[in-house]
């Protein structure tokens, strides 16, 4: 999982994630996030929080539903960039 992380950080941003310091928290969603309301863009979500992790960002303000489309995009364009 560790390489995993560390792969997309270096993808997203250019540099490795630092592990030094790094605390794992189990978070339970509020009831006023927006969650995922249907059942095929699962692994849009845990790109997003992936992607969270990666670049320090907050899970409530950069995983939800309307950014699905978003997401969607970077990764077309992840795609479209391979060799």
């Amino acid at each position: 999982m560790k390489k995993i992380v560390e792969q997309i950080s270096q993808f997203i941003d250019g540099h490795k994630f630092e592990w030094d310091g790094f605390e794992t928290t189990v978070r339970v969603p509020s009831q006023r996030l927006e969650r995922q309301m249907d059942i095929w863009s699962c692994g849009l979500f845990v790109l997003m929080a992936l992607e969270c992790i990666a670049m320090g960002h907050s899970y409530d303000e950069h995983c939800k539903d309307s950014l699905k489309e978003k997401m969607r995009g970077k990764c077309l364009n992840a795609l479209m960039s391979l060799p």
